[in-house]
C-alpha cells in the first residue's frame, strides 16, 4: 500500500464540483467547510498528472496546500483507478484532526520541494510522515495524560452517552457529535480534560487548569425544546460543583457548562444565562453559542 500527496490551491484555478452542478474554488475556506458538512464526497473523483499508472486501490492519499503555509490537511484511500482519475474514499475524521493539526508545508518542503502535481510520491518519507500525523501522536501521549489525570483525580475522557428524554429508557450517543468537540476545544486552551465520579455520579467532562474547573453536562433535545433538560442540567451541575468544592484541597472557580445537542428555546437560554452557566449547542457541525455564553467562553479561554 502506496502513500502519495495530493496538491490543492487556489492559485490553480481549479474548483470541487459539487452536486447540482455548482462549483466552489480550491480554496482552504472552501476545503474546511466542505470536510466539516462532509459535501466533499460529492467531488470523489480526482484527476492525476502524474504518477497515475502507479496508484491502486487501497493506497493512501493526504491532501496538502502551501496556501497559507498549512500543509497536509486531508486524508483519503484510494477506492478505485479509472484512466486519469482517482477516487478518493475520504476519512472526515482524520481529515479534521489534520485540519486541527496540520503537518505544515515547512515540513512537508524537507521531502518534496514545493508540490505542485498530483500525485507525488510519499513512500521515501512514511516514517517522517507518520511520525508527525495527529493520530500517531495523540497514541504516545496517553501514557503522560494519563498520570497527569490521576494527579488531578480524573479519569481519561471516553466514549459518553447522555440519556434522551424524549425515550427515558434509552440512551442517545452524543460524544463525537457534541462532547468530544467541547474536550478539544478545551485541551487546545491548557485544560487537563476527563471525566469523573462521585459515588454513583458521573459527570460528562471536567476540565481543570489551575484553579479553573469547568464542568460540563450534555444533554440530548429536539431543537426549539429543552426546558426539562435544563432543569436536570442545572440542579446536576451545582450539585458537581458542590462535591467538588467540599473533596479538593484548594479553592478552585467554577464555570458550569451546558451543552445541548440542538438549540434550545430562548426562555431556556436567558434562564441559563442569568445563572451564570454557559450555554452551547451543535448547531451546522459547529459549537454555537448564546451571545453572553460566547463571552463567557472566551474569558475562559484567555
Amino acid at each position: 500500500m502506496a502513500i502519495w500527496l495530493y496538491p490543492i490551491s487556489e492559485r490553480s484555478g481549479k474548483w470541487f464540483e459539487l452536486n447540482g452542478g455548482s462549483k466552489l474554488p480550491t480554496s482552504i475556506e472552501n476545503y474546511k467547510e466542505l470536510v466539516r458538512n462532509k459535501r466533499l464526497r460529492e467531488d470523489a473523483w480526482w484527476r492525476l498528472r502524474i504518477n497515475y499508472k502507479r496508484v491502486q486501490p487501497g493506497d493512501e492519499i493526504y491532501v496538502y496546500t502551501g496556501d497559507q503555509g498549512m500543509g497536509i490537511i486531508g486524508y483519503a484511500k484510494v477506492k478505485a483507478v479509472e484512466d486519469r482519475f482517482v477516487h478518493m474514499g475520504f476519512d472526515f475524521e482524520k481529515c479534521e484532526s489534520l485540519i486541527r493539526s496540520p503537518i505544515r508545508a515547512h515540513e512537508v518542503h524537507q521531502w518534496i520541494h514545493y508540490p505542485r502535481s498530483a500525485v507525488c510520491d510519499l513512500e521515501p518519507f512514511r516514517a517522517q510522515l507518520e511520525h508527525r500525523l495527529p493520530w500517531r501522536s495523540n497514541l504516545a501521549v496517553n501514557k503522560s495524560k494519563t498520570v497527569e489525570l490521576k494527579k488531578l483525580r480524573l479519569r481519561p475522557f471516553q466514549t459518553i452517552t447522555a440519556t434522551s428524554q424524549v425515550k427515558r429508557h434509552q440512551q442517545q450517543l452524543i460524544h463525537d457529535t457534541l462532547l468530544k468537540p467541547i474536550a478539544s476545544a478545551l485541551e487546545a486552551n491548557g485544560f487537563s480534560v476527563g471525566m469523573k465520579n462521585f459515588g454513583k455520579l458521573q459527570i460528562d467532562l471536567v476540565g481543570i487548569r489551575g484553579k479553573l474547573a469547568v464542568i460540563v453536562e450534555g444533554k440530548s433535545n429536539s431543537r426549539g425544546r429543552g426546558r426539562e433538560e435544563a432543569r436536570q442540567a442545572f440542579g446536576q451541575l451545582h450539585e458537581y460543583q458542590w462535591y467538588f468544592s467540599r473533596t479538593e484541597r484548594k479553592k478552585m472557580d467554577y464555570q458550569l457548562w451546558v451543552a445541548f445537542q440542538n438549540q434550545p428555546e430562548e426562555a431556556v437560554i436567558e434562564f441559563l444565562d442569568d445563572h451564570g452557566l454557559l450555554v452551547s449547542w451543535y448547531q451546522n457541525n459547529r459549537l454555537s453559542f448564546s451571545v453572553r455564553s460566547k463571552e463567557r467562553f472566551d474569558r475562559i479561554r484567555a
